[in-house]
């Protein structure tokens, strides 16, 4: 009997080490992941319900797997160097670059979208590829990505690229004249316009519908931290539960109708 009660602690021991080793410590029992993100409407604010679509998305995708989210707002470029100093767990709706996948695990695919280049229309505007655009000033967001080709095309002066710290900053100084063409996602150029101009104003922009870029967006774990993995499974379980049900197309579809405005 004794000999069987140290087999048996023996056992229990070395599973119990086994399941510490597949799971880090920092995450069991904790059941909270803590998310930095910052303005991006209409996916994420917060001035919308739920503090937005996409992060609506990410609460129910860890909820599923039982694990509670805490959002806390910074600037996009601050929020990034928090997580990947591992003082925030996860970051929302960032684009694969080769210097991001070198230090961040990327999630599956949470959201897609294009960008476009909005306009003014007393300013005509046509074009098929980079070239065309070697005659326009363009503004560019900081720390966004616009496509390699139009990001290398920026660094080495092939075209002129303004970057300036904001959407909305690009948006008044459009509208000023100071920049001539300014690419965002069509959805959130429109979301912009519709809070910070006036109605006057908001008819004199347009968009040309052809694609600078068209990205995934994704959710984002540091690689210098061991909880990482373990919460990028997590979510992607959640998240794969949410397209299977329906609910993650719900989601979305009540987003464009305008559902998550704050009343």
């Amino acid at each position: 009997m004794k000999c069987l009660k140290i087999i048996l602690s023996i056992l229990f021991i070395t599973s119990t080490s086994l399941w510490a080793a597949e799971v880090p410590v920092e995450v069991v029992g904790s059941g909270v992941v803590r998310i930095a993100t910052g303005e991006w409407p209409p996916y994420i604010s917060k001035k919308l319900k739920h503090y937005g679509v996409v992060s609506h998305v990410i609460k129910e995708a860890f909820a599923e797997e039982n694990i509670k989210v805490v959002y806390t707002f910074f600037p996009w470029k601050r929020a990034l160097k928090q997580v990947m100093n591992g003082n925030w767990d996860a970051s929302p709706s960032w684009v694969p670059t080769p210097e991001r996948l070198h230090d961040f695990h990327f999630s599956d695919v949470v959201h897609t979208s294009s960008k476009v280049f909005f306009y003014l229309k007393d300013k005509p505007f046509e074009w098929r590829s980079i070239n065309d655009l070697q005659n326009y000033t363009i503004g560019a967001t900081l720390g966004y990505t616009y496509g390699e080709t139009f990001d290398k095309s920026a660094e080495n002066g092939q075209i002129i690229v303004v970057p300036l710290r904001s959407d909305l900053l690009n948006f008044k100084m459009l509208l000023k004249g100071r920049i001539e063409l300014f690419p965002v996602e069509k959805e959130v150029g429109f979301s912009i316009l519709g809070e910070y101009f006036s109605v006057e104003d908001r008819k004199r922009f347009t968009f040309h519908p052809k694609p600078v870029l068209e990205t995934s967006h994704h959710l984002i774990f540091t690689k210098h931290a061991k909880k990482s993995l373990f919460l990028l499974d997590k979510f992607n379980q959640g998240l794969a539960k949410l397209k299977a049900s329906g609910e993650f197309k719900r989601m979305f579809e009540a987003s464009l109708r305008g559902e998550y405005k704050a009343e």
